[in-house]
């Protein structure tokens, strides 16, 4: 498949993404050592771990959060662009595909940035909490967490699909009057 114009413009969005998500996962993993190795050989507090019970309820809230905020993003952004295009074009500008794919890249950039910044955080407030409490499944529960940060990492062949559904759906919204 030859590739489209607008994949020009991908490379510069995905190092960008790549650098972001990827140095918050190494963050977190540097904390974890840390965490580790300051927690090493200490024996955990006395009582319930309630600061570990609020930080896995804040992890488990991250994960909620993951799977609810994208998807919003990602309608109420291409609504606003389909408003934008019809804007431009009463005002008898000419639609440019490359502006749409502008627009769609930045709105990847949003919906990926803002849910790995939820997870990083909850890993974090796991992390204090392991090292407070020292109760293991915070860790692990931490080590989870940065997984699933980590699979937000994107890839050129994951951009250009999702980029090539938001245009199909565009379109979509567009014919239906959107």
């Amino acid at each position: 498949m030859p590739d489209a114009p607008w994949e020009e413009r991908l490379t510069p969005v995905l190092r960008q993404l790549q650098m972001i998500v990827g140095s918050l996962v190494a963050g977190c993993t540097i904390f974890l050592v840390i965490a580790l190795f300051v927690s090493a050989g200490r024996e955990g507090a006395e009582g319930p771990p309630l600061v570990s019970y609020i930080a896995m309820a804040s992890g488990v809230m991250a994960l909620l959060a993951r799977a609810l905020i994208p998807p919003k993003i990602i309608t109420v952004g291409r609504q606003r662009i389909l408003h934008q295009e019809g804007r431009d074009a009463r005002r008898g500008d000419a639609l440019d595909g490359r502006s749409t794919v502008g627009r769609l890249l930045q709105l990847f950039a949003a919906s990926t940035i803002i849910p790995c910044i939820v997870i990083e955080g909850a890993t974090f407030f796991l992390l204090v909490a392991y090292v407070v409490e020292g109760w293991p499944p915070a860790v692990i529960a931490a080590v989870a967490l940065i997984a699933v940060l980590a699979l937000h990492l994107p890839t050129r062949a994951r951009l250009i699909h999702w980029v090539e559904d938001q245009l199909t759906l565009l379109e979509q919204e567009r014919q239906l009057g959107g």
